[in-house]
Formats: structure tokens, C-alpha cells, sequence
């Protein structure tokens, strides 16, 4: 894995040296980075904005390992099967999943967490205007696992052998 010298990547790249574990070490180190740097900015930033906290900090936490365990074990079933595309399956498969596991599991989440909290709390939560961040961290978790779960399935559906796949007259 290549670090700083982008030329020789590119030269693997071109000589087709980039294995598909390669692709994964890069994709797991990429997403690695993104929520550490999100982490480290919302931390510098919780004096002058929200602070950050206790549930802040698991949330993080709970999230990188999540992510780290949903890309190894979507890896692990693309490998098994025909172990091609890794990189390509999970950014393509993982727009519409994502798009999917908002509107079906975030937004209506979300409302419900809301609605029960305003029920909880009552006038307090109106004074105030603020959840309370463990239901943030409950729907993160949720959240994260559904769409690498779902990611999972449809790599698995995608890359399976032909004698795996399901006959089209299957169901006649």
C-alpha cells in the first residue's frame, strides 16, 4: 500500500497489480481517515459550536468500528464468491442502498424518536430544543449497521457463481 508515492500506484494500476485486498486496504484506510478527521473536527470545534461529549465520542467510536467490520465482511463475501469489483460493487451498490436506508429507516426514525421524546419530556424539550444525544447515538448505530447488512446482501447477490444464481424460470 502506497502511502505518498502516487506514481507506482499508478504504474500498478496499470500493470494490474492492484489486487482486490489492495482495493480494500485502500477503501477500510480511506474510511478510516474520513471519520477520524470528522471526529478530530467536531472535537476542535465543540467550544465554539455544540459540544462534544461522552455520547459524541462513542458515537464515533461505535461508527469506525462498525464501518471497519461492515467493509471487511462485505470483502469477505465478494472474495468468496468471484472476488472482482470490489471497489466498483460497493460505491455503486452503496448510493441507492444509502438513498434507501434514508427515506426507509432514517427520516421515519428520526420523526419516531422525536415524537416519543417530546412525549417523554414534554415542555422541557420544548424549552430547550434539544434531543437527547443517546437516541442520536441508537439511530447512528442503527443506521450504519442496516446499510452495511444491506450493502452485504446485494454483494453477495452480485458477485454469486452462476450455478448460485436462481434460474429465471425458478418461479414458473
Amino acid at each position: 500500500m502506497y502511502l505518498w508515492k502516487t506514481d507506482l500506484l499508478v504504474k500498478d494500476f496499470k500493470e494490474g497489480k492492484v489486487s482486490q485486498l489492495e482495493q480494500m486496504k485502500y477503501l477500510l484506510a480511506y474510511t478510516l481517515l474520513v471519520y477520524l478527521s470528522l471526529e478530530l473536527f467536531f472535537l476542535s470545534w465543540s467550544d465554539v459550536a455544540v459540544p462534544y461529549g461522552i455520547v459524541d465520542a462513542a458515537s464515533g467510536i461505535l461508527g469506525i468500528g462498525i464501518a471497519v467490520a461492515g467493509i471487511l465482511g462485505c470483502y469477505l463475501i465478494n472474495r468468496e464468491a468471484d472476488n472482482r469489483d470490489f471497489i466498483l460493487r460497493m460505491m455503486c451498490l452503496g448510493i441507492p442502498i444509502l438513498f434507501r436506508i434514508v427515506v426507509i429507516i432514517a427520516i421515519p426514525a428520526s420523526l419516531l424518536a422525536a415524537i416519543v421524546e417530546a412525549i417523554i419530556r414534554g415542555p422541557e424539550l420544548l424549552e430547550t430544543g434539544e434531543l437527547h444525544p443517546a437516541g442520536g447515538l441508537v439511530l447512528d448505530v442503527v443506521i450504519t449497521t442496516a446499510y452495511y447488512a444491506y450493502l452485504a446482501m446485494k454483494i453477495r447477490k452480485v458477485s454469486a457463481k452462476a450455478e448460485e444464481q436462481p434460474s429465471p424460470t425458478a418461479d414458473i
